[in-house]
């Protein structure tokens, strides 16, 4: 890794890579976006919003076409990234990502591409 990426922030590196952090969505039913209990941040499942509109509807290989759940994909990632620096207010205060989960929702019959 290149001295300049190393000392990049977070927001720097996303940046670089043509990404921006979106508003955290709000909740939209009786949950919290995000608990914190010691040193440990949890967030709740993320769906693709922008500004309180779900963008991508549907499953891949019937109302989305794989690009479309590829993109649907990354902007739940970037809300999940987004809910992690409304937890904290400063990205570079999360020292570990211990993991994430995704869920695709596919046609039955459609066939997946070996990765996404």
């Amino acid at each position: 890794m290149s001295a300049t990426l190393a000392a990049a922030t977070a927001e720097q590196r996303l940046a670089e890579l043509g990404l921006t952090l979106p508003r955290a969505p709000g909740a939209v039913a009786a949950y919290s976006p995000w608990a914190i209990t010691g040193n440990l941040l949890i967030t709740s499942g993320q769906l693709p919003w922008i500004d309180g509109d779900l963008k991508f509807k549907g499953r891949i290989g019937a109302d989305l076409t794989p690009e479309q759940g590829y993109a649907a994909c990354r902007l739940a990632t970037l809300n999940a990234i987004a809910q992690l620096k409304d937890a904290v207010g400063d990205l570079e205060r999360i020292r570990r990502w211990c993991g994430s989960r995704a869920h695709c929702r596919w046609r039955p019959t459609s066939r997946r591409p070996r990765r996404c």
